[in-house]
């Protein structure tokens, strides 16, 4: 989408491709933490067609998690804002909007209950890492349903 920006006419469709350019990196770092086994794959192809954003990695060198989780949602927040830039938003990209927002508020609710499980601060690889520290975290555990629910009736507001 970044490449297409040079061949519009109208600021509008600037904007609006700027706003699919950072949602496509937002995507991209989804993609990446939710197919783990999947994810060289994807980083190779991404790569050989020059589509490779920039990999959150840590102090050691390894993807990080966390990091991703916080930069996805910022591209969106930048996404977001994008579409807010263009006067017209408000009729033309109602929908987008409206994804955009609820989207936002999703992975806001996830960063957050990640957050109280005490998982963000560990680069967590598999579901199995997950499960073994839910376990040991039985006081954290016991509070998810509250958190959660908290949360998720926030989304709609």
């Amino acid at each position: 989408f970044d490449q297409l920006k040079t061949n519009v006419q109208y600021d509008i469709n600037c904007c609006w491709l700027k706003s699919l350019t950072y949602l496509s990196h937002a995507e991209g770092k989804f993609q990446l933490l939710l197919m783990p086994s999947d994810s060289f794959k994807l980083v190779n192809w991404l790569r050989s067609n020059s589509y490779l954003p920039d990999l959150s990695k840590d102090a050691s060198g390894e993807f990080a998690h966390c990091v991703a989780l916080r930069e996805a949602y910022m591209n969106l927040q930048s996404s977001l804002g994008m579409l807010g830039n263009i006067i017209a938003s408000s009729e033309v990209f109602c929908f987008q909007r409206w994804f955009l927002v609820l989207k936002t508020r999703v992975l806001e609710t996830v960063i957050d209950l990640v957050e109280h499980l005490g998982l963000l601060n560990q680069d967590v690889r598999n579901k199995k890492q997950v499960e073994e520290k839910i376990l040991t975290g039985c006081n954290s555990l016991q509070q998810l349903p509250r958190i959660a629910c908290n949360s998720l009736q926030q989304l709609p507001r």
